[in-house]
């Protein structure tokens, strides 16, 4: 392998700078894979092979698991190039699966490779970044928007291909007695098997008795306990809300809550740094009782149920199982 070396002259900058002046500076082009990601959205709704829908799949599943295992080994103090080293073979993908991966991801500017002199061009960064070293982030909140796009999507690949081809849907029905009627084996009418696989539940039932595995099926979506982690959460303070997954959690506007999160996203108090509950106190405008004068006891107590309290409304409304607020030695956490 040979290293070239470049050697520029006195006066390159000044004409480098001319000549962007005449022609214009050349940009990369966008980044595409996330509107792909949004476009195969509606490809995937068109597939009613079984075989197919899988194949896709496998396709993406790769992109979720190099995504994730890059994302698990940054730090979320680090905003600026953090270096990250993947071992492929343990991910259980081969390097001609990995390259354009890693590659995508360099054209989505959420990666890119270790840069090792400036007047030096060699292939020998390049050789290492696509086997999985020298992989370098330029920043940590732009890869985890990245990331939770991508995780989005295959949720949403999963999710369809369960409600597509889900056994439940096809398998012999049990027979339902009933004072007025006997269904039989309602997964061999092919019209209603069509209209299931289809999503069309509602028109396909018209008339007949649901049973407890439809019901259990079409309650899925709404029943299962979604990941806070998987997207962003933004405290928009003019609105008293927080705003998750295109969802919005309403608090009483200019109360403990508001007041609450009006402190905890400030950036002075990044995720995961603990905050002692009497500083929260001092931030918090008009607290109740806060013109009184002080009583730790009762004023802690006060910053404890208000993080409970948000916490629970946080879960009803973005059907999550995960705390939004930690409490931890008399210090409140921001978990995401």
């Amino acid at each position: 392998m040979i290293d070239l070396y470049l050697w520029f002259s006195e006066n390159f900058e000044k004409r480098y700078t001319e000549c962007q002046k005449k022609y214009g500076s050349e940009k990369m082009p966008e980044p595409f894979l996330v509107d792909r990601l949004s476009s195969e959205r509606e490809n995937l709704l068109l597939i009613t092979d079984e075989a197919e829908y899988q194949h896709e799949v496998d396709k993406w599943r790769p992109l979720k698991t190099i995504v994730d295992a890059i994302y698990k080994e940054l730090s979320p103090f680090t905003e600026q190039n953090q270096s990250v080293k993947l071992d492929l073979s343990k991910l259980s993908i081969s390097d001609n699966m990995a390259s354009p991966i890693l590659l995508s991801l360099i054209y989505e500017r959420v990666c890119r490779w270790r840069i090792t002199s400036p007047g030096i061009i060699s292939n020998v960064p390049v050789m290492e970044y696509l086997s999985g070293e020298g992989i370098i982030v330029p920043s940590y909140e732009k890869f985890k928007k990245f990331r939770n796009e991508v995780n989005d999507f295959f949720n949403y690949l999963m999710y369809h291909q369960k409600q597509k081809f889900s056994e439940a849907l096809m398998t012999t029905m049990t027979t339902i007695d009933s004072p007025n009627l006997k269904m039989h084996r309602v997964a061999q009418d092919s019209a209603l098997e069509r209209a299931l696989v289809e999503g069309y539940k509602e028109e396909a039932l018209t008339g007949r008795i649901l049973t407890n595995v439809e019901k259990g099926l079409q309650s899925v979506n709404r029943d299962t306990p979604m990941l806070l982690n998987n997207y962003p959460i933004e405290f928009i303070d003019e609105k008293a809300i927080l705003r998750w997954n295109n969802k919005d959690c309403e608090m009483p506007p200019y109360k403990n809550e508001h007041y609450f999160c009006r402190v905890m996203f400030n950036s002075q108090h990044p995720i995961k740094v603990a905050v002692d509950w009497s500083i929260i106190f001092e931030e918090m405008e008009e607290f109740p009782d806060k013109s009184k004068g002080r009583d730790d006891s009762k004023d802690m107590r006060s910053i404890q149920d208000t993080m409970y309290a948000l916490n629970k409304r946080v879960k009803d409304v973005f059907n999550t199982q995960d705390s939004l607020f930690s409490w931890k030695n008399k210090s409140v956490v921001r978990n995401y």
